[in-house]
C-alpha cells in the first residue's frame, strides 16, 4: 500500500479500452500510433494522436503530458515527459526531427503512423552509432556502435515492443 503507483501497467490496457482509437495500418502492432505515455493515466488528447497534426500533438505534450508527468517518470522531481506514438516521441525530439524530415510546414503535417515511421527511421539512422538506450529507454544498453551496420527494418519491431507496448520510461 505504501508503494508508489507505477506509471505503466504491467500488462498494457489495449488503447481502445482507454479512449484511444486504434490506427489501422500502424506499424508493428496495428494500434500503437495513438499511444500516449501512461496509457491515458496523465490525460488523453482531444482526438487520437495519429489524427492530429504535429502542432496539435506538441500542444498536448506541452500543456498536458509534460506538466502532469513532472516528477513521475524517474528522471527527477522537475522532469516530465511528453512521449507519444509508436516510438514514444518526446516534445524536444519532435521539435528537432520533424523540420529535418518533413520540412518547414511540419507543424501542420498529420502525425500518422507513416509519418511516425519516417521520423523514427531518421532518428535511428542518426543515433545508431551510439547507445540506443539513450534514445529509447526501453531498450537494453548496448555498446556504442553495436547497431552501426544493422538496418532499421531489423530493429524497428523491438523498439515498438519496448516503447509502446511495454513499461519503462520514455525518452525519445
Amino acid at each position: 500500500a505504501g508503494q508508489p503507483r507505477m506509471a505503466q501497467p504491467v500488462t498494457p490496457t489495449p488503447p481502445a479500452a482507454i479512449g484511444v482509437q486504434p490506427s489501422m495500418g500502424s506499424p508493428g502492432q496495428g494500434n500503437t500510433a495513438d499511444v500516449v505515455y501512461g496509457f491515458g493515466e496523465f490525460g488523453l488528447p482531444p482526438k487520437p494522436i495519429s489524427q492530429s497534426t504535429i502542432g496539435e500533438v506538441q500542444d498536448f505534450q506541452r500543456n498536458t503530458l509534460i506538466p502532469k508527468t513532472r516528477g513521475k517518470v524517474g528522471a527527477g522531481p522537475n522532469k516530465g515527459t511528453g512521449a507519444v506514438g509508436t516510438y514514444q516521441f518526446t516534445y524536444d525530439t519532435l521539435k528537432e526531427y520533424a523540420p529535418k524530415v518533413l520540412g518547414s510546414n511540419w507543424r501542420n503535417t498529420p502525425f500518422t503512423a507513416d509519418v511516425q515511421e519516417q521520423l523514427a527511421k531518421a532518428l535511428y539512422e542518426d543515433r545508431k552509432r551510439g547507445n540506443l538506450k539513450d534514445t529509447w529507454a526501453g531498450l537494453p544498453s548496448n555498446r556504442p556502435g553495436a547497431f552501426t551496420n544493422v538496418p532499421w527494418e531489423q530493429v524497428r519491431d523491438k523498439i515498438i515492443q519496448v516503447e509502446s507496448a511495454g513499461g519503462g520510461n520514455r525518452r525519445t
